[in-house]
């Protein structure tokens, strides 16, 4: 996955520096009724699947979602149905159909509504949302997320990238300063909170201010220097701000860190330029 956001990192930059709109291969199965049957609900969402991901994951995945969901849909009144829940989230998540990892993550959620599950359905609608390429799917994911992330911080106020993720919800929204406030917040309660500090960075490099965007990228590579997205961003940045010795360093560590070829063609799209 972070291959895929960096390599689309790109795309994103050229496109205005969209940089939370990132498009990734996913099934949009919110038109369906929430007040439709459990049964109705499974028939609608296997077409939807079978019809947006033709070619896009190998039949040895599809043949295995069939089945997760059958063992999801028999173990609903059982003591297994929690773990085929999750598995099927988990495997929805790994072939990027974060739309349907959410749905199935917001049912586990509303039948167990503990912290874990609610994370869980915080977190997939978090990531449909990042990836969403339409403005109202943005929002509709957006306002999924944020509350169940509000509910997991009802009892959990300690968990400061529910926080962070939250705030970047609201800054997609009609309230964008709001969100920016809340990072700023993580912050204050903690200062290497490596979530606050990639989503500011991110804010940073839209708004074009490149010289801040800098100052949180090299902060969270030093926390975290594996973070390929993060090093190649800080490279980008040290790009717009015409700091070329800066920026070939900093990519060729990039393509250092992964050989895969999408990745290693993303940089040399910067280093040509260099």
């Amino acid at each position: 996955m972070l291959k895929k956001q960096v390599i689309l990192s790109v795309v994103a930059i050229v496109a205005v520096l969209l940089l939370f709109m990132l498009p990734k291969v996913v099934v949009d199965n919110e038109n369906e009724s929430q007040n439709q049957t459990a049964s109705t609900e499974e028939n609608g969402n296997n077409q939807a699947e079978t019809a947006e991901h033709v070619g896009s994951i190998s039949e040895e995945v599809k043949t295995e979602l069939t089945k997760l969901r059958e063992a999801y849909k028999n173990s609903k009144n059982s003591e297994n149905f929690t773990n085929f829940a999750n598995s099927l989230i988990d495997r929805f998540a790994a072939a990027n159909q974060y739309d349907s990892a959410a749905r199935y993550a917001e049912e586990l959620a509303s039948i167990e509504p503990e912290v874990p599950h609610l994370r869980k359905a915080a977190d997939m609608y978090y990531e449909a949302f990042t990836y969403a390429m339409e403005a109202e799917k943005t929002a509709r994911m957006g306002e999924k997320a944020r509350y169940f992330y509000e509910q997991v911080m009802t009892q959990d106020p300690a968990d400061l990238d529910a926080k962070a993720k939250m705030a970047m919800t609201y800054v997609s929204s009609s309230t964008p300063m709001q969100g920016i406030q809340m990072l700023r917040e993580v912050l204050e309660e903690d200062e290497n909170n490596e979530m606050a500090i990639y989503n500011l960075g991110l804010l940073s490099m839209q708004s074009q201010q490149y010289d801040k965007a800098i100052d949180r990228f090299e902060k969270l590579v030093k926390l975290e220097p594996d973070n390929l997205q993060a090093q190649f961003l800080l490279g980008v940045s040290y790009f717009e701000t015409g700091e070329k010795e800066k920026a070939k360093i900093q990519l060729l560590r990039v393509k250092e860190m992964d050989e895969d070829p999408s990745v290693q063609a993303s940089v040399d799209e910067y280093l040509n330029q260099l």
